[in-house]
């Protein structure tokens, strides 16, 4: 894609930490996700004008759907796609904590509806969402303050 945003050449803060504390078996790799952040926002700026509406994005009929909970906006994909260092770090961040603060939101929709979640397996996929996506968003909370440190300096 021509006009796909390139990501940072050098690896940044972010991926350098989430590279020293991953598992070993781990093969995500946090270049690969930030590459895949750029790349779809350079894909959401090529999309928008044709499948977002003021209020969300179209279903496969054409009508107006609002956006999952914690989905970024196209103009949020657009800031993020034009920023470098500290800045993408920051928004980046904040991106993912809204994205899994939007998984948080699925799983009490979810719970809150009655006799949903009443199979075991279902309640156990849906306990362990809940707990991982928690653990996330202090992980990238407390990368946020970290940065928020370094720029006082």
């Amino acid at each position: 894609m021509p006009n796909a945003p390139k990501p940072n050449a050098e690896p940044s803060r972010i991926g350098r930490r989430h590279g020293a504390n991953s598992p070993p078996t781990s093969e995500r790799k946090i270049g690969s996700i930030v590459e895949a952040v750029a790349v779809a926002a350079g894909e959401m700026q090529g999309l928008s004008s044709t499948i977002s509406t003021s209020n969300g994005m179209h279903n496969h009929a054409g009508m107006a759907m609002p956006m999952m909970p914690g989905m970024l906006s196209p103009e949020e994909m657009q800031r993020l796609a034009a920023a470098t260092g500290a800045e993408f770090d920051r928004l980046f961040l904040e991106g993912m904590i809204k994205h899994h603060g939007g998984a948080l939101t699925m799983v009490k929709d979810l719970l809150d509806t009655p006799g949903a979640a009443q199979e075991s397996e279902v309640f156990a996929f849906v306990s362990d969402v809940e707990a991982d996506q928690r653990m996330e968003i202090d992980r990238m909370g407390a990368m946020l303050n970290a940065i928020a440190k370094e720029r006082q300096r």
